[in-house]
């Protein structure tokens, strides 16, 4: 099965806390396909901060590239930015 084929039923293998959220860390059930979602506020659904990883071959478990790591930093700091308002000095 492609990851084209099919709508992915994400499943929750791992996640740990971060100071912009929880990093979420899912598998397709159908293709065994990866990707790392991020989810910013309790009760809010996450959202994906990296592109759907291949699967591996050789039994290898490597989530994301290092190139896709850059992707996530980057994503996480355009979201911090968008979360925070400038702080405006009190006159």
């Amino acid at each position: 099965m492609t990851a084209d084929s099919h709508e992915h039923g994400w499943r929750t293998e791992s996640s740990h806390a971060t100071s912009e959220g929880r990093v979420v860390y899912v598998r397709c059930d159908a293709c065994g396909r990866r990707r790392v979602d991020l989810q910013t506020a309790v009760g809010m659904p996450p959202a994906a901060v990296s592109r759907v990883a291949p699967v591996e071959q050789g039994g290898s478990r490597s989530i994301v590239s290092s190139a896709d790591q850059a992707d996530v930093s980057a994503e996480t700091e355009r979201r911090a930015r968008q979360a925070t308002p400038p702080v405006r000095p009190i006159s």
